[in-house]
């Protein structure tokens, strides 16, 4: 859920005057370096699992969410890809490292959430509530 107006109004207005200048949360996509993350464009997905999407729309939040969730079952299910990908990986980077704890404990370890964020975008109205938009 997006909580920019929130952090934007308040947290960080308060904490402004510190910096100096006006700060406000970044809603933006984050963009992966794959220099140091495993490439699965060719899978049609260009995230990690922190990757976030903010959105006040119902169904760009549950195809996010859906999308994630592809990811994290995509990980799971093809670790001899996911090992070959990480083999590619600049080896200073991978040295002390494997692919299952780097790519697939953590994939493992998020699903639950993927599977919680579809669940609650497919079934409940949060951004078109009459509530909200009033």
């Amino acid at each position: 859920m997006d909580m920019s107006d929130y952090y934007n109004n308040t947290i960080m207005k308060s904490v402004s005057h510190l910096a100096g200048e006006t700060i406000e949360w970044n809603t933006n996509p984050q963009t992966v370096n794959y220099n140091t993350r495993i490439d699965l464009r060719e899978y049609g997905f260009d995230m990690e699992l922190n990757t976030m999407k903010y959105s006040y729309n119902e169904k760009e939040m549950l195809d996010f969410a859906q999308k994630k969730l592809e990811y994290t079952n995509f990980i799971i299910n093809n670790q001899d890809i996911v090992d070959a990908k990480f083999n590619e990986l600049n080896p200073s980077y991978i040295r002390d490292s494997n692919s299952y704890d780097m790519f697939v404990k953590p994939a493992l370890e998020y699903k639950s959430q993927a599977e919680l964020s579809v669940n609650i975008f497919s079934k409940y109205k949060i951004f078109d509530s009459i509530d909200i938009r009033a």
